[in-house]
Parts: structure tokens; C-alpha cells; sequence
């Protein structure tokens, strides 16, 4: 740097979004620093782009007090401070405005997000203001009846929370027997191991309304050996949620909400193989599939009597699809597009001259096209280049006006091989 020329430029306080160049001088922190190298957000102290100058010197004796300055003026009147408006207690129902204050639990909160059904709690809609305090330990002034019954539970009298009466429930002394007619609600603690209820033998738990078992743990209902029975005996049961039944044993049909039989079983005591159903994501199949001990596994349909099986549209055979029904085309139009992944029976009625492309069916098969002039006749057609005719020449369809022409294909994976019968009337 010593043969290197200085274009001394001062530029004042170093800012950070300033561009300086070789040469300029600028103060930071007390010291003066030259640039040496182009810099931009670099700072002073970065030895690469700057170079010290003079460093900052010893802080000073602090010097005499000045004599007290003259009052200066009054300054303007602030900004108006913010409002607050207190909302009450905290309702789960209540549309919340940023500076809401309410109170929960004995604390109180500010909104800062707009906020409904949120808690207080939440720190991204409120903030804490005052923090609920202690719980005192002071006694009350809590007054009791001037007699009661041994081993009576206490209750509240009225609204108060200072009379207590006697009531009709009572746990004993030593087994913590609960007894005293009926329940709304009974709430059973788990402790460290385990918690049961447990039914005396010969009696009934009635509910009339709703048995909830609830909790993170598993939930077992164990029934003894003997018979036991889930049910209602005006109606059917009905299960809701994610329900498990673990190898549940039906003994003979599962029946309709009306009771009549929806599904039959007949038990096999020897059985090793059976069906199972798999469910399918949208735009997949349901499946049926033959499972179980046996390595080759038919699955067979057997209707009764002279009854018959009957595919409600089409069968699929793997790479194969026979279909029962005829897929009409409607007006062909100039151009048709026959889909034989629909149907391998189709229908065009001709109302132009028209050129037909095919979508291929799954695999090879037997195809069959009924043509139809309409009309006016004498329409002509033009096939896909994969059509195959023998001879190689395409049969000269009738064109008189509302007849038939009946086309054949053997469709082989790659070519439609055609062949015709002619002239039908319909």
C-alpha cells in the first residue's frame, strides 16, 4: 500500500448503506478509518476493506458544571393514550376485538388478535395483564345443620357456598362402601396400578341414558365365560367411532335395521380358508379376495335352484373384459370415437361422413360395431390404420337410408382384425 495514491475524501460517520471507495475517510466509534478497498456494509473494523487512521483517544477529566440553562419551551401535547374495554369474564361464544380485556381463572387479558373461541391462555390472541394471586388461607364461615348422619356426604344448601345439610348417601368407614339410591354421575380414579368397578354377582348396573369409557389407555369390557349379551330389546345396537372386536364370534346372519337377515354364515368346524373384503382409495376397486391355509384358493358364487350368477354390467377376466350391455354412441357426427374399455358392444348411428378412432379394450377380445345409416343415407366411413381386413380391401357398407351393417373385430392387443355382415333391417 505504500506506493498506492490516496484521494483523501471525507465522508463523514460511517453509514452502512453508503458505497465508498478507495481513498475515502470516515469516523466510527471515535476513530478515523481510510477505505482500501471498495466496500459497501463492510464495517471499519474489517481490516480487508478499511484502514485505521487515528484511534479514538482516552476519555477526558469531566470538566466543571455549567451554569443551569435557561427553561426551555413547552413541548407539544402528546398523542392521545390507548382505550381499553373491559369485556367481563371470558364467553367461548363472544367475538374478541384487539384491547378487549377479560378475566379467566382469576387473571386477567388483553386481546391482541382477533379472536373467537380462543382461551385466554392462548399467547397468539391474548396477553396476560394481571396474574391471578395466591388462594388465600384463611377459614370460612361454613354452617352445618345441628345434627347429621354418620358417615352422611355433606352437601351445599341453596347458593350460598356457606350452608351445608345432611343427604341421603353414605360411605362407610372402613370398606368405603358408597350407598344411597341412584347416580348421574360416577367418576372412578385410577391409581397408580389400577382402578375396577366391580358388580356384586346377581346384580345389574343400569344406565339410562349413556356408558362412556373414556381416556388415553386402553379400554377393556370383559364378560364372564358364561352368556353375555349387549343389546336393547325394542332396537337394533348401533356402534359409532373406531370400534374393535377382536376375532368376534357371529353365530349365525347379520340382519338390516328392519331385523331381516342381510348376510347368512354357515360354519365349517375344519375351516382353514376364508374371504376377506379390502376397501380401496378413490378411483380403485373394492376387493374380495379368497385367503387362508391352503397355497390354491378358488372363490366360487353359487346361486339357488336355477338361479343364475348376473354381473350387473361387465366381468373383468385380468387382461380381459366381457360386457352385457350395449353402449350406444349417439350421432356420429364426421368423427367418432368409439371406447372399447366401455363396452365390446357398440352402437353409431352415421349422420356424416365419419372417421372413427378406437380406444383399445384392456386386452385381446372379441368386438362387435352396429352401424346405422341414418335417414338420409349413403354415409361412408374411414377406420383406424390398426383395423386388419382380409384381403386387405374393407367391406362397402350398405347405404340405404336406416339399414344395419353389423362389424365383427378380433382384437389381438395390437390390430383389430374386421370382417362384416351386411344389409339388416331393423
Amino acid at each position: 500500500m505504500a506506493n498506492k495514491l490516496w484521494s483523501a475524501v471525507q465522508r463523514g460517520t460511517y453509514n452502512g448503506a453508503t458505497a465508498y471507495t478507495v481513498g475515502d475517510f470516515v469516523t466510527y466509534n471515535g476513530s478515523s478509518y481510510t477505505c482500501i478497498l471498495n466496500s459497501t456494509g463492510n464495517l471499519p473494523t474489517n481490516a480487508t476493506y478499511w484502514a485505521l487512521v487515528s484511534s479514538k483517544g482516552d476519555t477526558g477529566a469531566t470538566g466543571a458544571t455549567g451554569a443551569t440553562g435557561a427553561t426551555g419551551a413547552t413541548g407539544a401535547t402528546g398523542p392521545a393514550g390507548t382505550s381499553f374495554t373491559w369485556r367481563g369474564a371470558y364467553d367461548n361464544g363472544t367475538a374478541y376485538s384487539p384491547r378487549d380485556n377479560v378475566s379467566y381463572n382469576g387473571s386477567s387479558y388483553i386481546c391482541i388478535l382477533a379472536s373467537t373461541g380462543n382461551l385466554p391462555t392462548n399467547a397468539t390472541y391474548w396477553e396476560l395483564l394481571a396474574q391471578k394471586g395466591t388462594d388465600g388461607s384463611g377459614t370460612g364461615d361454613v354452617v352445618g345443620p345441628a345434627s347429621a348422619t354418620d358417615n352422611a356426604v355433606a352437601r351445599f344448601d341453596s347458593t350460598t357456598g356457606k350452608l351445608i345439610q345432611n343427604s341421603a348417601v353414605t360411605i362407610a368407614d372402613t370398606t368405603g362402601d358408597i350407598t344411597g339410591g341412584a347416580y348421574n354421575k360416577v367418576t372412578i380414579t385410577a391409581p397408580a396400578t389400577s382402578a375396577t368397578l366391580t358388580i356384586a354377582n346377581g346384580k345389574t348396573l343400569t344406565a339410562s341414558n349413556t356408558i362412556t369409557l373414556a381416556g388415553t389407555d386402553g379400554t377393556t369390557m370383559t364378560f364372564p365365560t358364561t352368556t353375555a349379551t349387549i343389546a336393547r330389546t325394542d332396537a337394533g345396537q348401533t356402534f359409532t367411532g373406531v370400534n374393535t372386536f377382536t376375532s368376534p364370534k357371529i353365530i349365525t346372519d347379520i340382519s338390516d335395521t328392519n331385523g331381516n337377515e342381510l348376510i347368512k354364515f354357515t360354519a365349517t368346524g375344519s375351516a382353514v380358508n376364508e374371504i376377506t373384503v379390502t376397501n380401496s382409495a378413490t378411483g380403485n376397486a373394492p376387493v374380495i379376495s379368497a385367503t387362508g391355509g391352503d397355497t390354491n384358493i378358488d372363490l366360487k358364487l353359487d346361486p339357488k335352484g336355477s338361479g343364475k350368477v348376473v354381473p350387473d354390467a361387465s366381468v373383468n377376466f385380468g387382461a380381459f373384459t366381457a360386457y352385457f350391455t350395449e353402449t350406444d354412441n349417439g350421432n356420429s357426427g364426421t368423427a367418432d370415437t368409439i371406447d372399447w374399455t366401455l363396452s365390446n358392444k357398440q352402437k353409431s348411428t352415421l349422420t356424416g361422413n365419419c372417421t372413427f378412432t378406437f380406444t383399445a379394450p384392456p386386452g385381446p377380445c372379441n368386438l362387435i360395431l352396429k352401424l346405422v345409416q341414418d335417414a338420409t343415407g349413403s354415409r361412408t366411413v374411414t377406420w383406424p390404420a390398426a383395423v386388419k381386413w382380409s384381403g386387405g380391401t374393407a367391406p362397402t357398407l350398405t347405404t340405404t337410408a336406416s339399414k344395419i351393417d353389423i362389424i365383427s373385430f378380433y382384437y389381438d392387443g395390437t390390430n383389430y382384425y374386421g370382417q362384416s355382415a351386411l344389409n339388416f333391417t331393423a
